[in-house]
């Protein structure tokens, strides 16, 4: 939910600024508004680089650039999201000939656990310092918490 909201509210920036943009273009092309005199006037400029016009001409470069972000944050949403199903999960076991009760999941991504625990699997939540923040989650939605792969709880497995 949290991510379509910030989809929602990057789109509604992205309109506005459009609108913005049509709209200095279609009223202020060789002209000057001055809204408060001597202190603030509206002029057309256009700036076809980066900020200070660093990269002029290089459109190119920023559309590969936005492209490639797109890439990745599309890329990172959808494996988030097939991380939690629970046929993902099953696949893994009936690929490896095995019931998802006889299967035992060690990961360090909450999600993982989820979509492992509803296919009937086992799990181990492994800490991760890089998302320590969520810890407590993945100590509460596995069933075994375990503080790293080279951790002296883990001689048991």
């Amino acid at each position: 939910m949290l991510y379509l909201l910030l989809a929602l509210f990057t789109a509604a920036i992205v309109a506005v600024d459009q609108l913005t943009k049509y709209l200095a273009a279609a009223n202020l092309v060789g002209k000057t508004v001055t809204l408060i005199p001597g202190w603030l006037q509206l002029h057309y400029i256009t700036n076809d680089g980066m900020a200070l016009s660093l990269l002029r001409g290089a459109r190119w470069l920023f559309v590969v650039m936005t492209a490639v972000y797109l890439a990745v944050v599309i890329y990172v949403l959808v494996k988030k999201w097939f991380k939690k199903t629970p046929e993902l999960w099953k696949r893994v076991a009936a690929e490896l000939n095995a019931a998802p009760e006889a299967c035992t999941l060690f990961d360090d991504s909450v999600e993982a656990i989820r979509g492992a625990k509803a296919a009937g699997m086992h799990t181990v939540g492994v800490a991760d310092p890089y998302f320590a923040s969520c810890a407590g989650e993945m100590a509460q939605t596995c069933e075994k918490f375990v503080s790293g792969f080279d951790a002296p709880e883990m001689a048991g497995f």
